[in-house]
């Protein structure tokens, strides 16, 4: 991560800064490929989701500390879906659902963040079981959701989860390059 010193605006959307800074160093980070294909994946959610001109104070702060714990925990298989998770919740998109399905409803909704009848279908409809687990871990705190112990599809299935669901409610849902590479990486 750098910080731009003497950031400001120019003409025709330019930017223009006096100089860089690396306030965090970032060793680990940049020379261990699963570090840097997490990196890279949380910088492209970011990238892809968040409006370029409306700031995000919290997110940015919630990202931040990802990227201390990228570079310092011993174990960072989770710390994309931490991060996502405290995103949903610093944004205030923190479903308001309850944990287990009505009855008569068969999917749960993330552009409304609502059960409903019917047969999931798409992405953007869960089935119950799936609903259960993105709503369960809801407001974790960061430590617990880094810390649980999670099978890698689980983990890989609430990561595209929560970015569809930040992505219906803060922009429009785009593929993000960097999930493939990451997927892999970690899967080693």
């Amino acid at each position: 991560m750098l910080e731009l010193v003497g950031f400001r605006s120019m003409k025709s959307g330019l930017y223009k800064f006096d100089r860089t800074e690396r306030p965090l160093p970032q060793e680990r980070t940049l020379s261990e490929v699963p570090r840097s294909a997490v990196a890279m994946f949380l910088a492209e959610v970011v990238m892809r989701t968040m409006e370029p001109d409306a700031p995000h104070p919290e997110v940015f702060d919630a990202l931040w500390r990802a990227a201390e714990a990228l570079e310092t925990q011993v174990s960072f298989a989770r710390i994309h879906l931490a991060f996502l998770v405290e995103a949903v919740q610093v944004q205030g998109l923190r479903p308001d659902a309850p944990l287990l399905p009505p009855l008569g409803s068969g999917r749960f909704n993330l552009a409304s963040a609502d059960w409903e009848a019917g047969p999931p279908m798409g992405d953007d409809f869960l089935s119950p079981s799936e609903a259960t687990a993105f709503l369960r871990i809801q407001g974790t705190k960061i430590d617990e959701v880094r810390s649980q112990p999670l099978p890698a599809d689980v983990r890989n299935r609430l990561v595209l989860q929560h970015v569809h669901y930040l992505q219906l409610h803060l922009s429009t849902p785009k593929p993000l390059r960097s999930w493939d590479v990451l997927r892999t990486v970690l899967s080693e």
